[in-house]
């Protein structure tokens, strides 16, 4: 599975912790694997990046201990099911 595109929401920012999707069971991760991620987000002058996670049970969330962003990159993501 490859993700791409950038995710946000319409004004705001996206909190830490957040859950951005719900990936499907037929394309998610293998049972009991957790899956971490530096990804791309936006920035007021420097490039940054923030840590995108999808468990077990399909749930894809962001960590950030600085600024929440306002949009995240998805280029990147990838992982194999089994």
């Amino acid at each position: 599975m490859t993700f791409r595109g950038r995710v946000g929401p319409s004004s705001g920012t996206i909190a830490n912790g957040a859950t951005i999707a719900t990936i499907p069971a037929a394309i998610r991760p293998p049972a009991g694997v957790e899956a971490g991620f530096a990804v791309a987000r936006d920035s007021g002058v420097n490039p940054a990046v923030i840590r995108a996670e999808i468990t077990d049970t399909g749930t894809l969330r962001i960590y950030e201990t600085a600024s929440q962003p306002s949009w995240i990159a998805l280029d990147g993501i990838s992982y194999w099911t089994i």
